[in-house]
């Protein structure tokens, strides 16, 4: 499954630079189980960074750590993203 997780538009000028950081809540990885729950599981993700989903300029593998675990009603749904001059 792919989906958006967050997003940031950075207007640059000509020979400029910017660094862009993303906060991923491994809550953002939580699915449906079969009985019904939203879960976290363990296991191996791949974050794509790119223009749209058509132009994947880098990929980050993630691995999650931890035993299953339910993600309640609190469960963060959004990324924090920061953008900063280099």
């Amino acid at each position: 499954m792919i989906r958006l997780i967050g997003y940031a538009r950075v207007p640059l000028e000509p020979g400029r630079a910017k660094r862009v950081e993303f906060t991923v809540p491994a809550d953002l990885a939580a699915y449906t189980g079969r009985e019904g729950r939203r879960i976290v599981e363990p296991g191996d993700l791949e974050l794509r960074l790119g223009a749209s989903s058509a132009d994947i300029r880098h990929t980050v593998p993630v691995r999650l750590h931890g035993p299953e675990r339910t993600a309640g009603f609190r469960r963060a749904m959004t990324s924090e993203v920061s953008v900063a001059d280099v």
